[in-house]
C-alpha cells in the first residue's frame, strides 16, 4: 500500500529534474495555444480542446495517436505509483 511518503516522492520525482517536464516547459512558454485564443482561465474549452484531440474521427490527422500516447503515459506513471 502507498503511503503519503510514497506518493509524495513519486510526485517529487516526477517534477524534479523532469527532462520531458523541462522540454513541455519550454515549448508552453514559446507558444501556448490557449493563450492565442483568450481561454488561459477557461476550463470548458479545455475540455472541449481534449474531447477533440481525443476522437479519432476528428479532422486533426492524428487518429487514435494522441489518445494511445496519453493512455500509455498515464499507464506508465501509475505503474511507478
Amino acid at each position: 500500500m502507498n503511503t503519503e511518503k510514497d506518493l509524495r516522492k513519486s510526485l517529487e520525482d516526477f517534477v524534479v529534474e523532469n527532462s520531458d517536464l523541462e522540454r513541455l516547459e519550454s515549448l508552453v512558454t514559446q507558444f501556448n495555444i490557449f493563450d492565442v485564443i483568450g481561454a488561459v482561465r477557461q476550463e470548458l474549452r479545455h475540455s472541449d480542446f481534449l474531447a477533440y484531440m481525443l476522437n479519432p474521427q476528428r479532422n486533426h490527422g492524428l487518429g487514435d495517436a494522441f489518445a494511445r500516447k496519453l493512455l500509455q503515459r498515464v499507464v506508465s506513471l501509475a505503474g511507478q505509483v
